[in-house]
């Protein structure tokens, strides 16, 4: 399950984000993953469950925002959505593509709690 790696480089990646702004926890993370990524959608929001359990992200709230594949032929410009990076213009019928959407998976934003003016 390659997930689980993922999960722990973005929670290190995160780990660094609260080090740097001196935060204990983080209330949010929003991710970005692209249906080209090969990310399993219940098997990462299961090894997200386990890696963060007892850890400083264990009650922060994960937003993810799955991004559909996209590509333009590079003959004709159409563009036209993928399921893979392997794709046929649907314009045209040409095998050559540029997958533009689909392949990103990155943090979008952290949101860190409420400093107390005391």
């Amino acid at each position: 399950m390659h997930e689980l790696s993922i999960v722990l480089h973005l929670l290190d990646a995160a780990e660094k984000i609260l080090q740097e702004n001196e935060a204990d926890t983080a209330t949010h993370i929003e991710l970005d993953i692209g249906a080209l990524t090969g990310v399993e959608p219940m098997a990462f929001e299961f090894a997200w469950m386990q890696a963060t359990q007892n850890t400083r992200f264990e009650h922060t709230q994960l937003v993810v925002q799955h991004t559909p594949g996209w590509a333009l032929c590079t003959n004709c410009g159409h563009g036209f959505g993928v399921e893979s990076a392997f794709g046929i213009c649907s314009q045209c019928g040409n095998h050559r593509i540029d997958v533009v959407a689909g392949l990103q998976l990155r943090i979008k934003s952290i949101t860190l709690p409420e400093l107390s003016s005391s």
